[in-house]
């Protein structure tokens, strides 16, 4: 059997909540678009798909490892806007500054991780994806952050989660946590 597994940062509920309720007045203007359910709102550090049970308690071991080495650190959220970076878009994401310690943290994930299971690089941009888009955007999405939110976020852990797939989106199960910082 597997896991279709990924390590997230979990978001504040009163960001989730003013995320939501900046994004629930424009749902009109975004047909065809599946919007993300507020409890899977997250920002991904890094996605490992299908990992097959044998290998999760060793994957387990090698992200705390990895956690251990960073220590916790601040992101600060730059806005909404129209996603990914460089092709036509068909994702609504929030956006973070990338921080030095995000980054750090998807390197020693990387590393460690990747002596368990195969690994792609990692993807560098911290965001929490909104909505997906089947059809493209029809209308500009970027908004000024400070509208919504602009105290930093504190990154002290990351999380572990399942995701299974089913006809109504996505369920995320949370399978371990990880405090940054630890050794």
């Amino acid at each position: 059997m597997t896991q279709r597994l990924f390590l997230a940062v979990e978001l504040p509920e009163a960001l989730v909540s003013a995320l939501e309720d900046h994004v629930s007045g424009r749902r009109p203007e975004f047909r065809g678009c599946r919007w993300t359910a507020p409890e899977n709102i997250h920002i991904t550090l890094y996605f490992f798909g299908d990992v097959e049970d044998g290998d999760s308690g060793r994957l387990q071991e090698a992200l705390r490892d990895a956690c251990r080495g960073i220590g916790m650190f601040a992101l600060t959220m730059e806005g909404i806007t129209a996603a990914p970076p460089g092709r036509p878009p068909t994702m609504i994401w929030a956006t973070f500054r990338e921080h030095p310690s995000f980054r750090a943290l998807q390197d020693a994930v990387y590393r460690e991780a990747g002596a368990v299971i195969a690994l792609d690089p990692p993807k560098r941009v911290p965001h929490a994806t909104l909505a997906r888009c089947r059809r493209g955007l029809p209308v500009d999405v970027s908004v000024d952050q400070g509208t919504i939110w602009s105290d930093p976020i504190e990154v002290d852990s990351c999380s572990l989660f399942a995701s299974t797939l089913t006809d109504d989106g996505p369920i995320y199960e949370r399978v371990a946590v990880f405090a940054l910082g630890t050794g």
